[in-house]
């Protein structure tokens, strides 16, 4: 059976409320880049974990990582299950995954202290720069 994006987002929604932790990749904790890569190995997506990163992302080199194994799609035509890359702190450093029907977004983010979803509004919208999609469903 092929992977779908509700899978992937389910999936997801799993780690709601998992603590933040920097570079972590358990459910004692996870940040961005974590959250993607435990969604990845539990549904058997080929994803690139580079661990060479502290609190402020190496941009340039986290993109690199990110399409090995994701494609790039325009961002009108997001779907669920597609990974956005945001701007904070002026630099796209950043990761959430997308739910489309819901209209809300998951991440691991230092803000709350854990995986949260909430509402994908104005605010998170203004940054995201970059919308991909693991290659299984591209």
């Amino acid at each position: 059976m092929a992977l779908t994006g509700q899978e992937i987002i389910e999936e997801a929604r799993s780690w709601v409320g998992v603590p933040w932790r920097l570079r972590g990749r358990d459910r004692g904790g996870v940040d961005c880049v974590g959250l993607g890569a435990v969604v990845a190995r539990a549904k058997n997506i080929d994803f690139t974990d580079d661990l060479r990163y502290g609190e402020f992302f190496n941009t340039a080199h986290m993109l690199d990582v990110l399409l090995e194994t994701m494609v790039e799609v325009p961002r009108e035509s997001a779907q669920t299950g597609d990974l956005f890359v945001m701007d904070v702190r002026g630099e796209r450093q950043h990761t959430a995954f997308y739910d489309h029907e819901r209209q809300t977004i998951i991440h691991a983010t230092v803000i709350y202290r854990k995986v949260v979803e909430h509402t994908f509004n104005d605010e998170w919208q203004a940054k995201v720069r970059k919308v991909l999609r693991v290659k299984e469903l591209a």
